[in-house]
Parts: C-alpha cells; structure tokens; sequence
C-alpha cells in the first residue's frame, strides 16, 4: 500500500485549510501526527491527518459551515453616534 506523502507545513496547509502558523504550533505541541526528515523538513502523511481530523468531535462538514455561518454574519444595526465623552462635558463646565 502506498502512501501519499504532505511535505511541510505550507502543503499541509493548503490540503487542512489552516494558516503555516497553526500548523507548527499544533506540531510544537504534539497534536498533529508527524514524522521529521532531518532536524527541520515536516513530513506528513496524508492517511494519519485524515484519521487525525475524523476523530475529533463536531468536525463533519455541516459543523463547519454552521460554524462558518456564524463567523461571517454582518451586523444590521450601526454604531451609535459619538458624542465626545467625559472630557468634553468637563470642558464645557458641566461637570465641576
């Protein structure tokens, strides 16, 4: 059986949909399966991941676009107008 080898933390990315950044983290942290080729080159394979993202719970594909959903709701109502604060009433004599 052969297996389909994800080479760095870019490729990973590209393949998870997660920043390079959170990819070493997770790495540091021991959470991502990983094997190393040398000191530095970050060596995954394709199988383990996947294995690795079915496991964990609330992550089938309509958790995430709910969740998606959630993120990019645009708020309808707009900011109150602004009225100049403290430091203006105090200029104003206001407040002694």
């Amino acid at each position: 059986m052969e297996k389909t080898i994800i080479r760095g933390a870019k490729e990973l990315s590209k393949y998870t949909g997660l920043s390079r950044n959170a990819v070493h983290i997770m790495v540091r942290r021991g959470i991502l399966p990983v094997r190393r080729c040398g000191r530095r080159r970050l060596v995954f394979i394709k199988e383990d991941i996947d294995q690795f993202f079915r496991r964990l719970p609330g992550t089938s594909t309509a958790d995430a676009l709910l969740a998606l959903e959630a993120t990019t709701e645009v708020a309808t109502t707009p900011c109150p107008p602004r009225t100049g604060g403290v430091g203006a009433q105090q200029k104003r004599g206001q407040w002694e």
